[in-house]
This record gives structure tokens, sequence and C-alpha cells, in this order.
């Protein structure tokens, strides 16, 4: 058991690594661009419309 454990966590420090030199080699920042915060944004807004709608229609079917 505890041959996984420490082969589990060498792979995850040796592709914590990788990948933190990868992101260094490219000189790219970490972060969301804005496009996909609006994106984000308009579905959760397209989510909270379908379930006002369906939350009225429902209240009708109740009364």
């Amino acid at each position: 058991m505890s041959e996984i454990i420490n082969l589990c966590s060498t792979l995850f420090t040796k592709r914590q690594v990788a990948c933190s030199r990868q992101s260094i080699s490219r000189g790219t920042k970490n972060g969301f661009t804005l496009i996909e915060i609006l994106v984000v944004v308009g579905i959760i807004s397209i989510l909270i419309g379908l379930g006002a709608v369906s939350y009225g229609t429902a209240q009708k079917k109740s009364s």
C-alpha cells in the first residue's frame, strides 16, 4: 500500500513540475480571459431565466 502512495506522490510531483515549467517557458498567465467569463455569465443567466419560467409555471399549476 505504501508503494502505491509513494508512486502516486512521485507522479504527481513530476507532473506538477512539468506543468509549472511549461507555463514558465510559454510565458502564460494563470487566469480566465474576458471571453470565458462572459460565456459563463451568459450560460448562468440562461439557466436562471429558464428556472424562473419553470417556477412561474409550477406556481400557476399548483393554484
